[in-house]
């Protein structure tokens, strides 16, 4: 597989600080899709 491809479902404190992050440094994988209830928020 070359790439994989994920989405965050609730984006609060614990994705920002802990899974993000560390997702995004995982080679081969791209952050696709994100869902939160707050709008504004999501946009950050």
């Amino acid at each position: 597989m070359d790439k994989i491809n994920w989405g965050i479902i609730g984006c609060g404190d614990v994705t920002e600080l802990k899974s993000g992050p560390a997702f995004s440094k995982v080679k081969g994988s791209a952050l696709v899709a994100v869902m939160r209830r707050d709008e504004e928020k999501v946009k950050d």
